[in-house]
């Protein structure tokens, strides 16, 4: 978390292998690239 909030900055990625998440920070916010797939797959 800590490091995450010193990235912030444009188009910033963060993969977190613990985690199989990936992140990435655009306007203001972090998303979850992994999870919005997901819940995008299943949406259909």
């Amino acid at each position: 978390e800590k490091e995450m909030r010193r990235l912030r900055g444009n188009n910033v990625m963060v993969l977190r292998t613990d985690r199989k998440a990936l992140y990435v920070y655009s306007d203001s916010q972090w998303m979850n690239i992994l999870d919005a797939r997901r819940h995008r797959l299943h949406s259909d």
